[in-house]
This record gives C-alpha cells, structure tokens and sequence, in this order.
C-alpha cells in the first residue's frame, strides 16, 4: 500500500494516529507472512513424512504393497510436486 492511502484527512503528511495504523497495518502483514511460511513449512514436512511412510512399508511387505503400485506411483508423484513447489517458490521469493 502507498503511504498516501493512510493520509485520511487529505493534509499532505501522515499524522500520528495515521502512522500508528500504518504500523499495524505492516505488523499484520508480515505476522501473515510468517504464518503463511510455517504452515507451507509443516505441509512439507508432513508430505515428505508420508512419503517415507509409504517407502518403509513398500520394503516391509512388497508382496501386500505390490496390489496398490499405481496408486504408489500416483501419490509419489503428487507429493513430489509438492515439496518441489515448496522448495522452487522460496528460491524464487528469496531472489526478491
């Protein structure tokens, strides 16, 4: 946002009381920031657990796992491309 829109009474500067919502207006920003990365964070996490998950019972029991290997294969590939997501659009926002 432009520091013009928190100029509610039209003098020119920004007041005091413009300030202050000013500054809330940042701090909300970037709290929602930070819980935007924490739970993009703990979804990863959580995908990449699955996956592994997945891979120790495919080496437990193959014979019982070899019934599912399409969808196996589907889910890896779904949850690659979620952690890859993950990973490829912090490089990009850390280039900003």
């Amino acid at each position: 946002m432009n520091t013009q829109d928190y100029d509610l009474n039209g003098n020119g500067k920004i007041d005091p009381e413009e300030k202050e919502m000013l500054l809330e207006f940042k701090r909300r920003e970037l709290e929602d920031q930070d819980s935007k990365r924490d739970n993009q964070l703990r979804m990863t996490w959580v995908v990449l657990l699955i996956m592994c998950a997945s891979t120790v019972a495919v080496i437990v029991q193959p014979e019982r796992m070899a019934e599912a290997d399409a969808v196996l294969m589907m889910m890896y590939g779904s949850l690659s491309a979620v952690v890859g997501a993950f990973f490829g659009f912090n490089a990009l926002g850390a280039k900003k």
